[in-house]
C-alpha cells in the first residue's frame, strides 16, 4: 500500500486553492505528475478552476465518509434483476421485480414529467411489479443528471421507483486522482440525496486506487448498508484478475454480510470467478436488446457462452433468456450456500 500523504506542494497547491478539499492528502499519493492536471488541460477538474472551491464546496470536500446512510426497510433483492426497456421485448414473462437504467427511463419520460403515470405505466409492467431505477448511462447524461440534480429528484420522488442503484460517474485509472476522486465522492453524495427524498437507495461502490479500498471499508464500517452496487459493463478482460483481487481485499474488510448488486456481467465464467470472491450476489443484465435482435445465449462445454440466432418471437426469447440465467444462478449460489 502506498502511503497516503502527498508531498509538501502538493498539499500547499491545493489548500491555497480551495481549504474544503478535505481530502488533499490523497492527490499525491499518485505522484506528482498523476495527481492534478496543468492548466492547459481544459474540462478537467483542477486547483487552477475558478469554480474549483464551489464545485467541491456543493459536495462538502472528497471525503465520502461525510456522507451518512440513513436507515431504510429492507431491499428484498432477488439474484436476478431483468433489466427492462417499456418495448414489447420485455412482456414475454412476468417479474416480480425489475431494474430500468437511467438511459432507458430517459426515453420513456420528459422531465420534468409530463403526465401523471405510474413507473409500471409508463414501462408497460403489470401494477404490482417492483421497478428499481440503476442510475447508469452515458457520460453526457450523468452531467444532466448532477447539473439538474433538483429536478431529476423530483421526478424520481412522484414515479416512487422500489428502490435506486446511486450514478456510476466515470472513473478511469489513468484519469488525473482529483479528477477520479470528484466522480466517487459525487456518486456517494447523491446516494445521500437519493435517501433525503425517502427513496430506498443502493450506493455504488467502485475505486480509483487500491488505496481507495480502504476508505470504502471505513465507509461500509460505519453505515451499516444491506446492499452496494457496482457497474462491471466497462471491465474489460484483461482487467479481471486485478479486480476481483481488490474485490477480495474489501470484502476481507467487512465484519458482516453485504449484498452485491452487479451490473454488466451475465451467466459465465466471469461472473462465476465473481461469486467465488463474493457469494452474495444480485445480477442485472440488458437482455432485451439481444431478445430483439431475434438472437439467444448458447451455452459452451467450456462455461462460457455464445449466440445463436433464433425464430422465436423478442417476449418469448426475453422471458427464455431471464430463465436460463436464473437457473444458472440458482445453480450457483445454491452450490456456494451448500
Amino acid at each position: 500500500m502506498r502511503s497516503p500523504h502527498g508531498s509538501a506542494r502538493q498539499l500547499a497547491l491545493l489548500a491555497d486553492a480551495n481549504p474544503v478539499c478535505v481530502r488533499s492528502c490523497y492527490c499525491g499519493r499518485y505522484g506528482e505528475a498523476g495527481a492534478c492536471p496543468g492548466a492547459e488541460v481544459s474540462g478537467i477538474l483542477q486547483p487552477s478552476d475558478p469554480d474549483f472551491g464551489s464545485r467541491l464546496g456543493e459536495v462538502g470536500g472528497l471525503d465520502i465518509l461525510a456522507t451518512q446512510a440513513r436507515p431504510q426497510d429492507p431491499l428484498l433483492l432477488p439474484a436476478f434483476l431483468p433489466q427492462v426497456d417499456g418495448g414489447a421485448a420485455v412482456r414475454g414473462r412476468p417479474a416480480s421485480t425489475v431494474v430500468v437504467t437511467l438511459a432507458r427511463l430517459r426515453e420513456q419520460l420528459g422531465v420534468p414529467l409530463r403526465k401523471s403515470r405510474t413507473l409500471q405505466e409508463r414501462l408497460n409492467l403489470d401494477p404490482g411489479v417492483r421497478v428499481g431505477i440503476f442510475l447508469t448511462g452515458p457520460d453526457p447524461l450523468l452531467e444532466d443528471l448532477w447539473t439538474r440534480r433538483s429536478l431529476w429528484l423530483d421526478a424520481f420522488t412522484q414515479l416512487r421507483p422500489d428502490f435506486v442503484v446511486g450514478p456510476t460517474y466515470s472513473v478511469w485509472r489513468d484519469d488525473y486522482a482529483l479528477e477520479g476522486l470528484y466522480s466517487i465522492r459525487r456518486s456517494v453524495y447523491f446516494f445521500g440525496l437519493l435517501q433525503q427524498r425517502g427513496l430506498p437507495s443502493i450506493v455504488n461502490v467502485y475505486w480509483r486506487e487500491q488505496d481507495d479500498i480502504a476508505v470504502w471499508q471505513r465507509w461500509l464500517a460505519q453505515n451499516p448498508v444491506e446492499a452496494i452496487a457496482m457497474d462491471l459493463q466497462c471491465l474489460g478482460q484483461t482487467e479481471v484478475p486485478t479486480f476481483l483481487r481488490e474485490l477480495a481485499e474489501l470484502r476481507s474488510g467487512l465484519s458482516r454480510p453485504v449484498r452485491l448488486v452487479v451490473n454488466g456481467l451475465t451467466a459465465g465464467r466471469r461472473l462465476d470467478a465473481l461469486i467465488a470472491v463474493w457469494p452474495s450476489v444480485t445480477v442485472t443484465s440488458n437482455l432485451y436488446v439481444l431478445a430483439g435482435s431475434r438472437r439467444r445465449r448458447v451455452p459452451r462445454r467450456d462455461g462460457s457462452f455464445g449466440r445463436g440466432r433464433s425464430d422465436d418471437p423478442p417476449g418469448v426469447l426475453h422471458g427464455q433468456e431471464v430463465a436460463q440465467i436464473e437457473r444458472w444462478l440458482s445453480a450457483r449460489l445454491g452450490h456456494q450456500a451448500a
